[in-house]
């Protein structure tokens, strides 16, 4: 892996971090800034309702937050990123469940 190649995954892997972050906060601002004002998710324009969802309301939506098995997909200028997580909610007491993300 060339240098650059490095810094750029590393950055990648950081912004990874910080959305693992903001879930768990939740942090709002995180997905204002970040989430493009396009982001389409199940078909439909999303980012207000991404934004809504975050919003603290007192009461943890995730207790736990954890991902892993990152892979990068390189497509042309843009990279998708691919991982396995575990999320669990707080009323989630024997439960967890994991899924792929990508």
């Amino acid at each position: 892996m060339m240098i650059q190649e490095a810094v750029v995954e590393s950055e990648i892997l950081a912004l990874e971090e910080q959305l693992r972050q903001a879930e768990l906060a939740p942090d709002p601002a995180f997905f204002e800034r970040r989430l493009a004002d396009d982001a389409v998710l199940d078909g439909q324009l999303q980012k207000s309702k991404v934004i809504a969802a975050h919003q603290p309301t007192g009461t943890a939506k995730f207790t736990k937050v954890e991902m892993s098995n990152f892979r990068l997909h390189e497509h042309g200028p843009a990279v998708v990123v691919t991982c396995t997580g575990c999320m669990k909610a707080p009323w989630e007491h024997t439960r967890s469940s994991s899924c792929a993300f990508g």
